[in-house]
């Protein structure tokens, strides 16, 4: 058996969340700070602040941030200190990835018998939580569900991009690392794994069918300068919230609230147009807003990319 600390939100009276009542689950990957509470704090207020539609709230939104726990949180998530066992198998079990507690999380919040009026599943991260997430959507396994899932990637420090082209040539002539992984897949080695250990023996190629199987939501602060990132690599890509490098930000702002919380949230597919006019970049913009994009725009990336992809989105 499995067991995992999990951070979950209670229903507007402090009461335990009512499953019937339930419409949406938002489970939350913290960064590097290891830090769920702070995480599940950010998450509410965003939540909070969504006041357009009444019905998304405490009650029908469930909240998960779950906690991995390793080495650095001896006497916290870790029960015992180093010198009492800390390492030992019944702490920390090398055979089960976090991935498959994802997986166990879609299923359970999927389960219609428990969760009858379930419509979406946001799986989020931010930061280094962004980066399991984008990590997530390529080797995850794909399941039949009947609630929507989206993976939601907000500022992470790479992407792993399952092709060597980027969109400014300019910035990769300058940069002789910006493919290598984890920024890209160049020089990949395949380490001791236990999860989708056949998927990415079949390659790239094989990931990247996987990878376009998922919903997923890119957002991107554009104070975000990647202060913290010690190489070139993470210059080499262009994309729009007005902030750093903040969760809190990130998901209070309307993009955040959209996304996290109100998106198909009657499970009739009505998601928001793109946020973040104008564009600091002409292109990318799969979900135009007509009340903000210019039709007369001329897109200054003509070029196809990898699997006959243009930059103004496919």
């Amino acid at each position: 058996m499995l067991t995992l600390i999990n951070h979950q939100s209670l229903q507007q009276n402090q009461s335990q969340l009512d499953p019937t009542v339930l419409q949406r689950a938002v489970v939350v990957i913290y960064g590097l700070n290891q830090d769920p509470g702070t995480y599940m704090a950010t998450t509410l207020s965003a939540l909070s602040q969504q006041i357009s539609d009444p019905n998304v709230n405490l009650s029908s939104v469930a909240i998960m941030d779950p906690y991995f726990a390793n080495g650095d949180d001896k006497g916290t998530g870790y029960p015992w200190s180093t010198k009492d066992g800390s390492t030992s198998s019944a702490l920390a079990n090398p055979t089960i990835s976090s991935f498959k507690v994802l997986d166990q999380l879609i299923k359970y919040f999927d389960n219609q018998t428990v969760f009858p009026n379930m419509k979406h599943i946001v799986i989020a991260g931010h930061s280094l939580g962004a980066q399991a997430v984008a990590r997530y959507t390529q080797i995850g396994d794909q399941f039949a569900t009947k609630s929507k899932v989206t993976y939601w990637i907000g500022n992470p420090k790479n992407f792993a991009w399952m092709s060597t082209d980027r969109p400014i040539s300019s910035k990769v002539q300058d940069c002789p690392t910006y493919d290598v992984y984890r920024d890209g897949y160049t020089n990949f080695t395949q380490y001791p794994m236990t999860y989708a250990t056949d998927l990415v023996a079949a390659g790239l190629s094989a990931i990247l069918a996987n990878f376009k199987t998922k919903s997923k939501v890119y957002a991107r602060s554009t104070q975000d300068f990647g202060d913290t990132s010690s190489n070139c690599n993470p210059f080499t890509t262009v994309d729009y919230v007005d902030a750093g490098h903040d969760a809190g930000t990130m998901f209070a702002a309307p993009a955040g609230r959209a996304r996290l919380v109100t998106d198909n949230f009657y499970g009739d597919n009505v998601i928001a147009p793109d946020f973040g006019y104008p564009r600091l970049q002409a292109g990318d913009d799969p979900l135009p807003d007509p009340k903000l994009v210019n039709p007369n725009r001329q897109y200054t990336d003509k070029n196809t990319y990898a699997d006959n992809m243009k930059y103004q989105g496919c």
